[in-house]
This record gives structure tokens, sequence and C-alpha cells, in this order.
């Protein structure tokens, strides 16, 4: 029958049997498995269930006598990418079959590499940086720097939500608590606590993403307490340089002791002489 699907070149293996069947699985890695439904004494359900413990990732068909809500529902279970009534079957059924199997494991696994990609990118960044649940605020995974950076371990970090981490009554909690998206490129300010109880200032970069099929934010820490002890100490230093100054402005006071009152027929001498 693959013989008769157009524009289509297929290498077919055939195994009478569960176990060699799951060999040929393990060792040759086809692109794409059909199986029975009935393997004597197994079922093709098992035999699915196997080849994905086993690390099989290419799609698997189940081959069933009769279509049904539950036998769809079990093989989408065990792992199956589709099922196939096997007195329905034609060359063009099997090939759209096959296709959209292929198709769509070669999507799902290019999504994987990226969420790979995106995790080795996340885990070693030199930047501390978590994501946490929109709606519960609860954090739900955490890199290697805000490890670093905050003192908390991971499984500690883990069962922590922003209300732990946040000083209390901070004003960005309203905001974070509603989960409401940071503009491009804005940064929303905070305070944090240490686990040894030190209080920075920090700016937070945070964007919505799906973790584990629930919405999150994905939180970027820039920790700000020296740039902002460093902008407080050069106003200090401002304010010290005007205040003398303002006194050079206003000019030389005169001193009490700068000259002398004179008054007509009186000399300054060792004493007072009166003419």
């Amino acid at each position: 029958m693959f013989a008769e699907i157009v524009d289509f070149r297929a290498e077919v293996a055939w195994s009478p049997s569960f176990d060699s069947g799951m060999d040929i699985a393990r060792r040759d890695g086809y692109d794409v498995y059909l199986v029975d439904y009935l393997i004597s004494p197994e079922t093709g359900l098992a035999w699915i269930e196997e080849a994905r413990r086993s690390g099989v990732t290419a799609p698997i068909i189940l081959l069933t006598g009769q279509g049904s809500h539950e036998v769809d529902v079990a093989a989408m279970a065990a792992g199956a990418a589709d099922y196939l009534v096997k007195n329905q079957i034609d060359a063009a059924l099997l090939g759209r079959c096959v296709r959209y199997a292929l198709d769509r494991t070669d999507r799902m696994q290019t999504v994987r590499a990226s969420e790979r990609r995106h995790r080795l990118l996340f885990e070693r960044s030199p930047i501390p940086m978590w994501v946490y649940d929109a709606q519960t605020l609860a954090i739900l995974a955490v890199n290697d720097a805000a490890i670093a950076h905050y003192g908390y371990d991971r499984e500690t970090f883990l069962a922590m939500t922003l209300d732990n981490i946040r000083v209390e009554n901070w004003r960005d909690a309203p905001r974070l608590a509603e989960g409401s998206a940071t503009p491009a490129g804005r940064a929303t300010p905070s305070r944090h606590i240490k686990r040894d109880g030190t209080r920075i200032n920090v700016e937070l970069f945070a964007d919505w993403i799906e973790f584990e099929d629930r919405p999150a934010r994905l939180v970027l820490i820039n920790d700000v307490t020296a740039r902002f002890a460093a902008e407080e100490h050069t106003r200090l230093l401002a304010r010290l340089r005007i205040e003398p100054e303002r006194h050079a402005d206003r000019g030389p006071r005169p001193s009490r002791h700068a000259g002398h009152l004179r008054q007509p027929g009186i000399h300054a001498a060792d004493g007072l002489q009166r003419r």
C-alpha cells in the first residue's frame, strides 16, 4: 500500500511479535511505526508505552479493528501520534496520516530543541532570572545567577512566592500581583530581601511566557543598589558644594571690631580724657 502513495518513498520492515518489533525500534530507528492493536500476548498500547519508555521518539500509529472515542483517548495517552481503523485504510488515507504524524513530530522536535536552547540560556545567564506563576506568584524556575545573588538554594527558591522576596508593602506589589505586562524596555522598580536579610534595590524586566502549560512571567533582575548609593553620594557632594557658594554670594559681613567710634572731645589714649 505504501507503494501506492503519491510522491512517497518508504523502506518497510515487518516484525511478527512484540519483542522483535521492540528490538527493531530500539536498534534501527525508523521514521514512523505502525502497530497493530492486538500483538499476542500484549496489546499495541503496551508496545507504544514500552517504546516511549525506551526513548523511541518517532511517531507511532496504532492500527485497530474498530474506531471509538475510548480507543482514541487510550492511544493518545499511550503516546501514539494517531490511529487508523484497518478496514477503512486506503493509500490516500495512509499517506495523509503518515505525513501528518511526521510533520507534527518534526515541529514538536523543533519546539523541544528551541526550549532546550532557551533553557540553557536561562540557566547559564550571568543575570539573575526566574519564572513565576502569573496567578499564584509561585516561583517555578530560577537560574544559577539568582541562586548565587540571593543566597537561597534552588529547593528553597522553588518553595517561595514573590511575597517572600519583596520588601513588604513595596509599591510594585499590586502590579506584579495582577500580572500586568511591563512595557517593552521599561523596568519596574522594586526592593527585595536576600537570604541574609540584606535589602536591595532592583529593576525588573518581565515578559509573558507559557511555562508547563500555564501562564507565567519570565523576570530579569538588575540589582541597582550600588548605583542608587553612588547617585545619593553624588547628590550629597553637590549639596555640600552649593552651601559654601551661597554664603560667598552674600559678601563679607562687617566686623564689630572693624573701626573705632569717636565722639567730639574724646581722644583714644590709655584712658579717656575730656578736654
